[in-house]
């Protein structure tokens, strides 16, 4: 990651107010592929091609890539600040537009879509399930995520289901440190930001806690949370629409796992080794980018 990008990242974190977990929100870090499938895969009811799936911090767009390709929902979205991250997955985004594994063959079709910027400037209007590795966010950070994701149920009248890796939505009121309790030297500290009013708490659901494998632990909780709408005006938020973020990149899929370009035709005939061959060719000009980039020599190509 870049110094400008590094630097873009914690600013969004440091407007919210208060002070952060121990890391700061540039930190990365990622589930393992089998723990990912797993949370996936046990969630109630389960994900369809009905849902559309964001991932708020997504990284490398692993998650939402996951839960379009392995569970067939219809849209998963990739919101990430770093252009590094987001190039990345772009990469991989134009390999697989040029080649899809027929192993995928019995999956609906779906979409796939990258796209940089903020999580709180990011449209949400239309997702009906939402994945966030919050290790590193702040409690602030948190309470406006979760202001957000009220004031987006209750305009479409739906429940959104949240998995929030590590940190919860905080309800109770935040102080000065991030945390939900005074300074024991300023007890009589006023909280820098009041807990959820009552009337709306009982929108908030927390359904429990699962424990996956992280590439920081072994042992790391997933708060699993369902946002409900709205029942009157007595429970309503403040609603404050998102700017919205353009897409940098998109992988549409049909129904037969082809992966094709907007616009372009289907190609009807299939030759195997001729998109093996292509597959090698894009994945070590991928590896020779991202050598590039990182001053090394590429490994040899095995056969």
């Amino acid at each position: 990651m870049t110094e400008e990008d590094l630097a873009k990242i914690e600013k969004v974190g440091e407007s919210q107010g208060g002070k952060g977990t121990g890391c700061g929100e540039a930190v990365y870090g990622e589930l393992k592929v089998e723990a990912t499938s797993k949370l996936l895969a046990s969630l109630e009811p389960p994900l369809s091609k009905t849902d559309v799936f964001y991932d708020l911090g997504a990284g490398r767009a692993i998650v939402p890539a996951a839960a379009v390709m392995e569970f067939g929902v219809k849209k998963g979205v990739a919101v990430e600040m770093s252009h590094g991250r987001v190039e990345i997955a772009c990469e991989a985004v134009d390999i697989f537009n040029g080649y899809l594994p027929r192993s995928l063959s019995k999956l609906v079709a779906g979409k796939l879509e990258v796209v940089e910027g903020s999580m709180l400037d990011a449209s949400l209007e239309d997702a009906t399930v939402i994945y966030m590795c919050a290790t590193c966010f702040r409690t602030t950070l948190m309470r406006q995520v979760l202001y957000k994701i009220l004031g987006v149920a209750q305009r479409r009248q739906q429940a959104i289901r949240v998995l929030s890796v590590s940190e919860g939505f905080p309800l109770g009121p935040i102080y000065e440190s991030g945390a939900f309790y005074p300074d024991s030297n300023n007890k009589d500290q006023p909280p820098m930001f009041p807990g959820v009013p009552e009337a709306v708490k009982h929108r908030v659901h927390h359904s429990g806690i699962t424990h996956v494998v992280a590439s920081w632990s072994n042992h790391t909780p997933v708060h699993i949370t369902t946002i409900y709408p709205a029942s009157g005006e007595a429970d309503m938020v403040k609603d404050v629409k998102s700017v919205g973020l353009k897409t940098n990149c998109t992988l549409n899929i049909d129904r037969n796992r082809n992966a094709i370009y907007q616009g372009a035709t289907k190609d009807k005939e299939y030759n195997p080794n001729a998109l093996a061959h292509q597959a090698r060719v894009s994945s070590m000009e991928l590896k020779l980018k991202i050598a590039e980039k990182l001053g090394a020599e590429p490994e040899e190509e095995t056969k």
